[in-house]
């Protein structure tokens, strides 16, 4: 009969390679309770009528723990508490991209069967190192590609993808306001393309697709540290600027759907409207074209527990935020602003659907 005592030990063992003998040395850790295992184990064999053999080596190892111990510096562990592996040659800094998030990382024994610490130290790193790969996505504008979140017209295809349409005009937005009552902020990075620009109809905007240098993709993160305390990263968005409603054709609509993506794991959709009405001689055009009317959902995961979110509200830009936006259009600028002038001329004053 094989007996075994779990418990703490000082977690001073070593193992270290000798290059002169090429042999591993393994020194064992310290354990403050090992004669009171003893006299427990010469109880037990006792009562059972049997002779206690000691093992060769007083300390084993059920479950393995270390070996990239976390620490707050290098000259006590390989990471930090994130997961992240020192530099050496620069102690101060990390090695970026590179996360320990096994049980390796854990610098002593837990007592007990490790395998939820394990799977709890994981998600803890892993919360970081999904931060750290929507960041870098985001600011290399490298897309993501997302195979099925839900049923919604907004998620990026493999098609889309490879089809590695040309940006003609970008430039960046900031809008501010609440959301259910709770603040929000979303920076915004948009790219409008020319795609298929020889099949649209002038003459006919509410075909269906206004112009195609009013259309396009959007980027960017939004922080609503009220839903999620780190920031919701644009994994793929869609801007129109100039959408038509066949149902009511004088007023222009400037649409804004985005998915977001939360170091959490969990998915949003954000989803707004600038809305255009053609009444009083543009009297409230200052107002509805700098004010977006949005929605923001939670799309549902697999846990049946988790909780709907379903929230509306309003953001806005203001006037120093729009200025900043125009003077960062990249590209064809004079065109883009021609076209978005048009549209505006045709809502307000025209009045042509």
């Amino acid at each position: 009969m094989v007996l075994n005592a779990m418990g703490y030990d000082e977690s001073d063992g070593k193992i270290m390679f000798k290059k002169d003998i090429y042999k591993i040395h393994f020194t064992p850790p310290q354990d403050p309770l090992f004669l009171r295992k003893i006299k427990a184990f010469q109880k037990l064999t006792k009562k059972l009528g049997g002779i206690l053999f000691m093992s060769r080596y007083r300390s084993t190892s059920v479950h393995l723990l270390g070996g990239c111990n976390a620490s707050s510096d290098p000259s006590h562990g390989v990471c930090n508490s994130k997961g992240q592996v020192f530099d050496t040659e620069a102690p101060a800094t990390v090695h970026p991209g590179l996360y320990v998030c096994d049980a390796s990382l854990i610098p002593c024994s837990v007592g007990i069967n490790p395998s939820l610490t394990i799977a709890a130290a994981a998600e803890h790193v892993s919360r970081y190192l999904v931060k750290d790969v929507l960041e870098y996505k985001s600011k290399r504008d490298v897309p993501i590609l997302v195979k099925t979140v839900d049923q919604h017209s907004c998620l990026t295809t493999d098609k889309n993808l490879r089809s590695g349409h040309t940006p003609i005009i970008v430039f960046k937005e900031t809008l501010k306001g609440y959301i259910g009552g709770m603040p929000c902020t979303a920076y915004l990075k948009m790219k409008m393309n020319s795609q298929n620009q020889t099949d649209f109809d002038e003459g006919n905007p509410v075909n269906g697709e206004s112009h195609p240098f009013l259309r396009g993709k959007v980027g960017g993160y939004v922080v609503f540290k009220s839903i999620e305390k780190d920031e919701l990263h644009v994994i793929d968005g869609e801007i129109d600027l100039c959408e038509v409603d066949y149902r009511t054709p004088y007023t222009q609509y400037m649409h804004y759907r985005l998915l977001l993506a939360a170091s959490s794991g969990s998915r949003y959709i954000l989803e707004g409207k600038k809305i255009m009405h053609p009444f009083l001689f543009a009297l409230y055009a200052w107002r509805e074209t700098t004010t977006l009317h949005v929605t923001f959902k939670k799309l549902a995961g697999n846990k049946s527990q988790d909780e709907t979110i379903n929230l509306i509200g309003k953001l806005r830009i203001f006037m120093i935020e729009l200025l900043k936006s125009f003077m960062s259009i990249e590209g064809n600028k004079r065109r883009f602003i021609y076209h978005l002038s048009q549209t505006l001329l045709r809502t307000y004053i025209l009045r042509i659907p």
